[in-house]
């Protein structure tokens, strides 16, 4: 059953590990995902040809209080998405 059908789907952490996982299930659902990672996207597989794959490598914390930033996500529409990447402090 394809539940997500053009949706959108936001998934962080999306390289590996339970986020790569979330980005299947996603995919196999139907949505199109935006797949974002830190991590080189060559050397992860595509899930589908309808997601995004964005490697970032820096995160601004407060770039969402920006109004024009804020603006410019709204442009976007997005169902739904799973925060995966975590960093733990030493």
């Amino acid at each position: 059953m394809q539940r997500l059908q053009d949706r959108v789907a936001v998934v962080t952490g999306a390289a590996s590990g339970i986020g790569l996982a979330t980005v299947r299930r996603f995919a196999a659902e139907g949505a199109r995902v935006v797949c974002v990672d830190v991590d080189a996207w060559e050397r992860v597989p595509r899930v589908n040809t309808t997601s995004v794959y964005l490697c970032c490598k820096y995160v601004i914390p407060h770039m969402a209080s920006d109004d024009a930033s804020f603006m410019t996500a709204a442009q976007f529409v997005v169902d739904g998405g799973i925060t995966g990447a975590y960093v733990t402090p030493l």
